[in-house]
């Protein structure tokens, strides 16, 4: 089966004799195929591996890079808008300009942390407790020893000075997104 993927500029599109478009852009990157511009909308990219794949520009809205290797990516300008990146490897890859609004990014996950930390839009969400940013702010040391005793009370303590000013980081570029951009 033939498996187109497109762009949205004049450029001409790919097509790779495979089934799906995860092993279309898998086998493009491989040839080092310029997917800049690439249309990728909805695509189902799970556990894919992209590595060193130049998405500049590409459009990834509602795609599922769940477990995705985006290791030295280039996703400079990227729409990663409601994009699933639920344990995507990002390590070197290029976010700068990166559209990641409603996008589900974990800002830390580790296989030796006791929680997962996960953030959408201004939602932080550590293990099961889901809150906005300005309440995980305003906890106190009870608040938190009750939603899981002095083990969560003590990680809190411990990573709390890093969770915070990268929740209010993504917030801070989230609304410089949503400026208009300036006329020249």
């Amino acid at each position: 089966m033939k498996t187109q993927i497109n762009f949205w500029n004049d450029k001409p599109s790919l097509e790779y004799e495979v089934e799906t478009i995860k092993e279309a852009i898998e086998l493009a990157i491989k040839e080092n195929a310029d997917l800049w511009n690439a249309d990728l909308r909805n695509a189902d990219l799970r556990n894919a591996d992209l590595r060193n794949a130049n998405l500049r520009n590409a459009d990834l809205r509602n795609a599922n890079l769940w477990n995705a290797d985006l290791w030295n990516a280039d996703l400079r300008n990227a729409n990663l808008r409601n994009a699933d990146l639920r344990n995507a490897d990002l390590r070197n890859a290029d976010l700068r300009n990166a559209d990641l609004r409603n996008a589900d990014i974990a800002i830390l996950s580790t296989v030796h942390q006791k929680y997962d930390v996960r953030m959408v839009n201004n939602i932080i969400k550590i293990g099961c407790e889901c809150h906005t940013v300005s309440k995980w702010v305003k906890f106190t040391n009870r608040e938190v020893l009750e939603m899981d005793g002095k083990d969560g009370l003590r990680w809190w303590k411990e990573y709390k000075p890093v969770i915070i000013p990268l929740a209010k980081l993504h917030i801070k570029k989230l609304k410089e997104l949503a400026k208009p951009k300036e006329a020249k």
